[in-house]
């Protein structure tokens, strides 16, 4: 057997897995990509309800203590 047949074989034999891995990594991409749009999206929100509280603001004042 030369290294093309046993890399062959080696691929037939595992194809099975081989599909999960790929199938679990699509998933974790489609994960990732879901977190990373939904935090962007809560993100803008936060900001824009931020700015519609605070108006024109141009100066903010605050204490280091709360009392």
């Amino acid at each position: 057997m030369n290294r093309t047949s046993v890399i062959r074989e080696n691929i037939r034999f595992y194809r099975r897995y081989y599909k999960l891995i790929a199938f679990a990594t699509m998933i974790t991409v489609a994960v990732i990509t879901g977190s990373l749009m939904v935090g962007e999206s809560v993100r803008a929100t936060l900001v824009q309800r931020v700015e519609e509280r605070l108006g024109d603001t141009e100066t903010i004042l605050f204490s280091r203590y709360a009392f």
